[in-house]
This record gives C-alpha cells, structure tokens and sequence, in this order.
C-alpha cells in the first residue's frame, strides 16, 4: 500500500511509559517497556532506542512526524530487537508528552540524566532551526531546545547517538554550541539545510535510518544513506562527530568508540539531494501533462537483475529478504527488499521497482575514509571522478537511457576547536579546513516530450525533471587512489552507488507522441489555493521550517518518484512551488513543495468528524465518525474552485478503518465512516494524564497504488474505579 506525502510535525505519541511511581500501565505495542530511572549510566546491555516526535498542529501534517518516529521505533525494536546487541525501546513521545526537559541538563531544572542519558540512541522529530528546536508543551520547562539548555551534558551516562530530523539545526551558525553539548555522546546526527519527512512508514528517514542500522551499517553511514533514501532535493545531513574513531560505531557488531569530554570535535557532511526540478512553460502545456506508467517487473525480472547487479559489485546474490521474527508482521517494504552482504560490502535491491543500493561499508563515510581525505596524498579529481562513473555506468549496463549528468560534488570532513574565542571563531575552526573525503557523481532524470495536437502536429519538445527520493542515480568514488575495491579498470575506488529509478513502459518517443495519454491538471490558481488551505494534507513534502508565514514564489511542473520499497505504478505528475518561509517579518528559508497535479494522484480526505471531547472512562463505549471522503473539498467548506475530490471520488471505493495507538492490524478497532468502541486500559502515561491516540485510515481503493491517510485524535482517559463492598454489621 503506497501512502504518498513527506511533511514533518507530529501528534500525541501512543507508546509511552511513566518511570516507576507514575503509573502502572501495560507495555504498547512494539515491543515498548517501562521507563527505568534506575538506568543512568552506560548499562552495556542491549542497545536502548528514546523517540520523541513534536509537531503542536491538530492537522494532517502532524501525521507525518508520527510515522518518522514510528518507523524508526518500530523498525529497531521490532526487526533487530532480538539478541545480545539487539535493540529494545525505552519511550516514545509525542505532541504534548514530548518535553523539552528530556534533553535539558539537570543544572537548568531539566531531566536529560532520567531521559536522554538512559537510552543509546534518542530520536527526534519536529520543528528546528539553527538555534534550537521545539516541543509543544510549554509546562515542562519551554517550548524551545537550545545549546545551552544541553551544554556539556549529553552522553555522561548512557547516551551514544542523538539523530534530529529537523530543519537546519546543524547550519553552519550555531555547530560549535551544539558540538558542547556533548559530554559523551559519540554523534549527533542532523540536517544542514531543510529536512523533509513522510507520511508513509517505509518513507521515512527514520524508517531506513533504522534498516541500514540493523542491516550492519555504522550509524554514521546509516544515517546518510537513509537520507539517500528518503529525501528530495536540495538536503543536506551533518554529523557532529566527537572523535573520529567514532564514526566505526557499529551497534549490530557491538563495536562503539571510547566516551570522551575534550574541546574540539569533527563535522562530515554529505549533499543527499539531487536537480531541483527544470522549469517548465505551465501555460503551453494546455491543461494537460502526459501519463507515464512503469513497465511491469516480475519476480522473474527482479532475479535476473538481482543476479546481474551481484556480478557487477563482486557480490554473490541469494535473494535474501529479510528474516521474519516470530510476532512480528513485516511491512511490504521489509519484504520487497533484497540484500546480500559481504565482506563489508553490501548489495541491495527493490524486488518490485528494480532500485538498487551498493555500499562499501569499510570505505564509504568511515574512519578509513576520513584517514585518506587528511593525508591530502593521491587525490582523485572531480573530472576523474566522472570519467570513473561514466564509464563504470556505461560498461556495466546501468546508464538509463533518460539520464543526464547533473553534478559532482563532494561529501566533507573538518575540524576544530570548540571552546576558544567567539561563536564565529568556533565555526570557522570546525569549517575552514575543509576536505573533500568523497566525490558523488550525479545524474538526473530527463524525460524528453513532445506534445501532439491533431490540427498542428508535433509542437516544441519539452523536457520534463523527475524529482523525488526514487529519482536518484549517484556514483561514490573515493578521493584516494590507495582505497581498495576499485570496481572498475581504472585505479579509482567507486565507494557506492544507487540508481536504477522505475523503468517506463516505453520513452513517449518510441511510442510515437500523439499516442500519449494525457491527464487534465488543475490550474496554477487551484494548485496555490490547495497550497494555501490544504498543504498538509496534498503535498508530497513539507519542510518542518520554524515559521508562520508562508509565499509562493515561482513554479513550474515535473514527476515524482518515490523511494525504494514503495509500490507505485507510474510517475506522478506534480507541481513544484518553490515557498518563501517567514517567522514574524523575517525571511527563514526556501524550499520546494510538490502537489499532484491531478487530484486522483492525490491521498484521500481524511478527518475525524466527531469523538469525545470531554474525559471518558475505561470500559465507556463512545461513537467515532470520519468525514465523508467523497465529497468535493468544496462541500467541505474549502475554497470554491476546489470543486473535486481528493482521490478517484467514488463513494464505495474509500475504506474507514480504526486502530487505537498505531495503525497495526492486531490494534484494529473497527471498519466504517461510523463506529462504536468501548474504551480499553491501553494508555500513555506521563505527569499524572493518561491519554490513548485514536487513528482513522482512509484508503482509496480505486487507486491503483492504494492511497491512504490518516487523521488521529488524542482520548483523555480515566481507569475505572472500583470501590470496596462495605457490608453494615447490625
């Protein structure tokens, strides 16, 4: 089921437990335990995951943050939450139970020792910028995150790893201050620029942060492959890094980097992104854009791809999906993945699409990496480095015919002092010294199109961009000619590489243009006002920027393809807006946006109608409804030029389904716009509240790719009292 959106907020979290004296509540789903407040030192155990996700928006945007944090949380708990080095989950937050005093060191009244500093790895989701990032709960403490609240505490206990999906935190303004809240951590991992997350589990950053840390990867690498995997254009990710030797923390092998505390640290950044979109004359496209449908990939295909792409990278292919662990339902995109690993070197593909992954584990974003960008001998050039990819791409059978290169650039090293002179002094130490440490040669997609009109032929050809997370096709070539596994004839190490976008049916100029199909697109003005009212909901990405104002300032049109493990049956024709982000009067940021340009591309409507507003009790039964998603957005009160449905419209074809916590079959509460459902004792509790998320689903099942939403709402619950039979004694 394909689930199409990437927006960063949040909502309440559904799994989540009080330390000892604050409650008794069960363990969730997902295999969550109870908070120990005992555990404030590094506890050489399992391997110990902390989630909070903060969004403070009641809309569909707050969706998406649930399901990153979800889809790390679930994926490390659930697929390698087995054995010694194995992951088990300690809490997951959300909305207003994820508080900024869990990262603010106790000298400040915070509570990081009780939270952060009991976990190996705390994710978090939510709204950031270069000074901070946020909570919506303002009670404990504030709603704001900054360096000083975390200075020189994080990691003194537990702590290895922070991961931020959050925008701009790691900017270059403010890197020394966060660099000085470690005090052990080993790395904190964030975005440069904007992030972007998804609506749909198997889309996120978290989701294939977590995969690529239990298929083996070192955190670091897992981190920028996630991002690879998951991010359209323009992102770029950042470690903070404390001592080199740390970048070999691999927790599936056991193997972490010594807890230091000195004063200077070391930055890596990788350029995840690829070429925004190429601008596009809207108006002579009269109304229409064509349909693109991906040619069909057996099982028989993907073998024989599989197989082939092994005799390429060296690697002995089995088709090995991932192991299913007893009680635990794998996604369709745990299964539809295929990997080989060996001897450090790692071959994966989608079975369904045909997108394939190579990683160098022992070479790519490593220590050893980071030895031969230092040593400054033997480097590769830019040019050199997109000769080796041609080449290596062409020989091999894997240029797409519709591939153009777009640039080579390189992933960085720095370093520096982190406690002398001004904050600008600091960051210049970090950033001056520079070092390319590996070269991405990138290429785009190009689709080549020639619009046919019956009175005049053949018209201007146009060349349409394909954006998104599956449209990538990048070559990694190391900068040191003394790096092994060359790959290739000539003496330079190709580190990496993923590609393989969707195949088309046919190029439109095999099939000859005026036998095209074509889709009627909404106008610019319906797109802007969808942007304006309904964002959230349509888009296919948004930034989680700090800001409150919002101006779209140029667009164009384009395609989308989504990432890997994601089922969807052709090219998704899409508005790219390019917004201006304002706080206040000030300029933020920029970024892209893209909206279907049809609404049958678009997820389907959904929304809770009406559920208890007031405290319930546990053993009530209460009524649920969902908004009818067939009705025009227009007849829901929306603008009326949006006169249409979201989705294909058919009144019997969208389906309701409930859960309470998380959208997981055994959590299922019932089928239907209109529902009863007797409140059971499975809550989230923190501070004295107790609270139980319930998730609406709505899926078109006229879409061919099975389009779904969700909506949730936040039931604050009360346990049932029982009160002692008192018997009168005459």
């Amino acid at each position: 089921m394909l689930i199409l959106a990437a927006l960063l907020l949040g909502l309440p979290s559904t799994l989540a437990q009080e330390p000892p004296g604050g409650g008794t509540e069960p363990a969730g789903p997902g295999g969550l335990g109870t908070l120990d407040t005992a555990a404030t030192a590094d506890d050489g155990g399992r391997w110990e995951v902390g989630v909070h996700h903060s969004a403070c928006k009641e809309s569909w945007d707050t969706e998406a943050s649930t399901q990153e944090g979800w889809g790390l949380y679930k994926k490390l708990t659930d697929w390698c939450g087995w054995g010694s080095n194995n992951w088990r989950g300690r809490y997951r937050y959300g909305n207003t139970y994820a508080w900024e005093e869990d990262f603010k060191r106790s000298a400040l009244g915070g509570k990081e020792h009780i939270y952060l500093d009991t976990v190996d790895l705390q994710f978090y989701v939510g709204h950031g910028g270069p000074s901070s990032f946020t909570f919506c709960d303002t009670s404990h403490d504030d709603k704001w995150l900054t360096p000083n609240d975390c200075y020189r505490s994080w990691g003194d206990n537990d702590n290895e790893w922070v991961a931020l999906t959050s925008c701009k935190v790691l900017a270059d303004s403010h890197l020394a201050n966060w660099a000085r809240c470690m005090k052990g951590t080993h790395l904190i991992l964030g975005f440069k620029t904007n992030a972007a997350a998804d609506m749909s589990y198997s889309g996120t950053q978290g989701y294939w942060f977590a995969r690529y840390i239990c298929s083996g990867y070192k955190v670091a690498q897992a981190w920028y492959k996630a991002a690879d995997r998951s991010q359209p254009t323009g992102r770029v990710v950042r470690a903070l890094i404390n001592e080199l030797d740390c970048l070999n923390d691999r927790p599936s092998s056991g193997y972490v980097c010594s807890d230091s505390w000195d004063w200077d640290a070391w930055v890596q950044t990788h350029t995840a992104g690829s070429e925004p979109a190429r601008y596009v004359d809207v108006e002579a496209l009269n109304g229409t854009m064509p349909v693109f449908e991906f040619a069909p990939f057996s099982l028989a295909d993907a073998e024989t791809k599989y197989e082939g792409l092994g005799t390429v990278f060296g690697i002995t292919t089995t088709q090995h999906a991932p192991r299913s662990l007893s009680g635990c339902a794998l996604q369709q995109a745990d299964t539809a993945m295929w990997t080989d690993l060996a001897d450090g070197h790692e071959l994966e593909m989608d079975s369904g699409s045909g997108l394939y992954g190579y990683t160098d584990l022992n070479n790519l974003w490593t220590y050893t990496s980071t030895q031969a960008a230092l040593s400054g001998e033997a480097i590769v050039r830019a040019d050199d480095a997109r000769r080796t990819a041609d080449a290596f791409l062409t020989n091999n059978g894997l240029m797409p015919e519709d591939a153009q290169f777009y640039e080579t650039i390189s992933d960085t090293l720095s370093g520096g002092d982190i406690v002398s002179g001004t904050l600008s002094a600091m960051n210049a130490s970090l950033l001056d010294n520079e070092q390319a440490e590996v070269w991405q040669v990138i290429y785009s997609r190009i689709i080549p199109y020639t619009p046919f009109e019956a009175q005049g032929g053949e018209q201007d050809t146009i060349e349409f961009s394909v954006v998104g997370p599956g449209a990538k096709q990048k070559v990694y070539v190391g900068t040191s000619s003394a790096m092994v596994n060359t790959l290739n004839e000539n003496d330079v190490p190709i580190l990496g590489a993923i590609g393989g976008w969707r195949p088309l049916a046919a190029l439109p100029s095999a099939m000859g243009y005026e036998s095209v199909e074509t889709v009627d697109i909404l106008t610019p003005a319906q797109i802007y006002t969808l942007h304006d009212q309904l964002n959230d909901l349509v888009s296919l990405n948004q930034p989680p920027i700090q800001a409150d104002g919002t101006e779209i300032m140029t667009h164009t049109v384009a395609f989308w393809e989504d990432s890997a493990g994601t089922e969807q049956s052709g090219l998704i024709p899409v508005y790219d807006l390019t917004v201006s982000y304002t706080l206040g009067s000030e300029f933020v940021a920029a970024d892209h946006v893209y909206i279907p340009a049809n609404e049958t591309y678009m997820r389907p409507f959904a929304e809770i109608a009406s559920a208890p507003t007031e405290m319930v009790q546990t053993g009530d039964t209460i009524g649920l409804s969902a908004t009818d998603a067939s009705m025009t957005l227009a007849a829901l009160g929306y603008d009326g030029s949006l006169d249409f449905a979201l989705g294909y419209g058919f009144p019997d074809d969208y389906l309701y389904t409930w859960y309470k916590n998380s959208p997981e079959p055994e959590n299922q509460i019932g089928v239907g716009q209109a529902i009863s459902y007797t409140v059971e004792y499975d809550v989230v509790a923190r501070d004295g509240g107790r609270q139980q998320t319930i998730i609406l689903e709505v899926t078109d099942t006229a879409n061919p790719d099975q389009l779904s939403t969700t909506a949730s709402t936040t039931l604050d619950v009360y346990p049932r009292i029982f009160l002692p039979l008192v018997m009168r004694s005459s």
